[in-house]
C-alpha cells in the first residue's frame, strides 16, 4: 500500500446548513473555477477542495490561503475555521470498499496518538492530518510497512505539542506523588522532547488503554482565545472540588472541548470561574472526551440514521476537450436540492421518505468524487459518471461528534474494526463535527447493531 503525502496546504471549516447562501459565492468559486482536465491544465496542480453537505452542518477542506480570504465570518456568522494548518495524504488502491485498508492506516495512527480525518473516495482514500503531525504519521506508517513517498522534507521533530495517552489527563488526585507519575505510551524519542518534559511526567510503565482525545484538541478560535489558551496550559491545571470534596484535575482540554461553540463554552466561564466548589462535574465529564475510551466517545454520540439511499460515483473529468457537462449539474444539486428532488418525485423515481439530502463532492488535482443519493444521479448522462453498477446502495450512520472537539482520535478506528471484524465492508467521511459511516444497505441493521452503545439513536429523518 502507497501512501502519498499531497502538496497542497488546507484549511477545515465548518457553517450551519441554514447559511449555504451567504457562502454560494465563495464554494461556487472552488468548484467552477478550476481546471478539472489534466489534458487541458497549464498551471499549477489544483489544490483540494472537499465538500460535505449532511444534516447537521457543511464542512470544507480547502486550500487555507483562499479560505481565509473567500469565506468572510461577517457575511456567515456561524463559520467557524480551524486555526490549524492540515496536510492530506492520498492512498492509492484498487478497491473503493475496503473496510480492512481502514484499518491498516487508522489503527497505528490511532496508537500513536495521531488525529485525523478520513475521506473514501471512488478513486482513493485521504487523510487530512496537522501540518506538524506529518512527520509522526509518516514515521508511524511507515514502521508498519507502508510505503510512504513524498516531494518534500519531513523528516522535522515530533510535534511541539506532544499528544499524550488519555490517562495522563485522567482525573488525578493531588496527592499524586512522583511514584505514581501517570503512564505514556508514545517512545523515548517523543518523551525525550524538551516541550514534553515540561509538561508531562514521563512514566515508568506503558498504558494500554483504549484511545481517547488528546489535551491541546483544538478548534477555531481568534488569536487572543489562542493566547490565553497557551497561558491557561503553562499554568498548573486548575482544580474542582468532588462530590466527596477531594480535590482533581481538570483534563487540559477542557478548554478547547468547550470553546467548540455548542453551547458548552458557557458553562466553564460561568460555573467555574470563581466558582470552583460548585463546578458541574457531569458537564465536565459530557464535554471532555478525555475522560472516557475512543469506544465509549462512539457509543455516547447520539446516532442518527437517515433513509437517503447513496451511491459513490467518480466523474468523468476528460469530456469534451476539457468542458465539464456535469459541472452545472453539480451546482444545481448544491443549491437548488429541493427543486432536484421535486422533479424526481413528478417523474416517479423519488425518494419517498423526508430525509434532508447527503452531498459530498471531493476534488483533487487527479480525480473527482461524489456520493450522493441514488435519484440525484438521473441527472447525469451514462458518460459522465464511474460507477460500479454492481454494488448496492449504501445507507448513511451519522454521529454527532461536536461536543468532543476537534482533536480526537481513536474514534475511526473504533468504527472500522469492529465492522470488519464482522465483515462488513465501509466508506467513512469525516466533517468538522461528525463522523458519517456508510455500509450496504442489507448491512445496516448489524451494523447499527454493532455500534450502538450509550448514545441515542433517532431512526429515519
Amino acid at each position: 500500500m502507497t501512501v502519498s503525502l499531497l502538496p497542497d496546504r488546507l484549511s477545515l471549516l465548518r457553517f450551519p446548513r441554514e447559511e449555504l447562501e451567504a457562502c454560494s459565492h465563495a464554494i461556487l468559486k472552488h468548484i467552477v473555477f478550476r481546471a478539472y482536465s489534466q489534458s487541458n491544465r497549464r498551471t499549477r496542480d489544483e489544490p483540494l477542495f472537499s465538500y460535505i453537505d449532511n444534516s447537521l452542518e457543511i464542512s470544507i477542506f480547502g486550500d487555507y490561503r483562499a479560505i481565509s480570504s473567500d469565506f468572510p465570518k461577517d457575511l456567515c456568522p456561524g463559520l467557524e475555521i480551524s486555526k490549524h494548518i492540515y496536510r492530506a495524504l492520498q492512498v492509492d488502491n484498487d478497491d473503493t470498499f475496503n473496510s480492512s485498508r481502514i484499518c491498516t492506516i487508522v489503527e497505528p495512527l490511532a496508537k500513536a496518538g495521531v488525529s485525523i480525518f478520513y475521506m473514501s473516495t471512488y478513486q482513493t482514500d485521504l487523510l487530512f492530518v496537522q501540518e506538524d503531525r506529518i512527520s509522526l504519521v509518516f514515521k508511524t506508517l511507515s514502521a508498519n510497512g507502508m510505503h510512504m513517498t513524498y516531494d518534500e522534507d519531513v523528516s522535522s521533530t515530533p510535534p511541539d505539542t506532544p499528544i499524550p495517552d488519555q490517562q495522563c489527563f485522567r482525573r488525578l488526585s493531588i496527592n499524586l506523588t512522583e511514584e505514581e507519575e501517570p503512564p505514556y505510551e508514545h517512545g523515548d524519542e517523543m518523551r525525550d522532547h524538551p516541550s514534553f518534559r515540561a509538561n508531562f511526567p514521563i512514566s515508568k510503565e506503558l498504558s494500554e488503554q483504549s484511545l481517547a482525545t488528546p489535551p491541546g484538541s483544538q478548534d477555531s478560535g481568534s488569536e487572543e482565545d489562542d493566547e490565553q489558551e497557551g497561558s491557561l496550559e503553562a499554568a498548573a491545571a486548575p482544580m474542582v472540588s468532588s462530590h466527596n470534596g477531594v480535590k482533581q484535575l481538570v483534563p487540559l482540554d477542557i478548554y478547547s472541548a468547550q470553546r467548540h461553540g455548542k453551547g458548552s463554552g458557557s458553562t466553564w466561564s460561568e460555573n467555574f470561574a470563581g466558582n470552583e466548589g460548585k463546578y458541574d462535574e457531569t458537564m465536565l465529564f459530557k464535554a471532555s472526551p478525555t475522560t472516557t475510551t475512543a469506544f465509549e466517545i462512539r457509543q455516547q454520540a447520539d446516532r442518527t440514521l437517515p433513509e437517503n439511499s447513496l451511491r459513490c460515483v467518480g466523474l468523468n473529468t476528460e469530456l469534451e476537450a476539457g468542458h465539464q457537462p456535469w459541472l452545472l449539474k453539480i451546482i444545481k444539486i448544491l443549491f437548488y436540492h429541493d427543486k432536484v428532488k421535486e422533479e424526481a418525485i413528478l417523474a416517479g423515481n423519488g425518494p419517498a421518505h423526508n430525509a434532508p439530502g447527503f452531498f459530498s463532492f471531493t476534488a483533487t488535482s487527479e480525480c473527482v468524487s461524489m456520493i450522493t443519493d441514488t435519484y440525484i444521479l438521473e441527472e447525469f448522462e451514462e458518460h459522465e459518471l464511474f460507477m460500479d453498477m454492481e454494488t448496492c446502495p449504501l445507507r448513511l450512520i451519522q454521529l454527532d461528534l461536536h461536543r468532543f472537539g476537534l482533536d480526537k482520535y481513536g474514534i475511526i478506528h473504533s468504527v472500522a474494526r469492529p465492522l470488519t471484524e464482522a465483515g462488513i465492508e465501509l466508506l467513512f467521511l469525516s466533517t468538522f463535527s461528525t463522523a458519517n459511516i456508510l455500509v450496504a444497505d442489507h448491512r445496516l441493521s448489524e451494523a447499527e447493531r454493532i455500534l450502538s452503545g450509550g448514545g441515542s439513536t433517532n431512526l429515519g429523518s
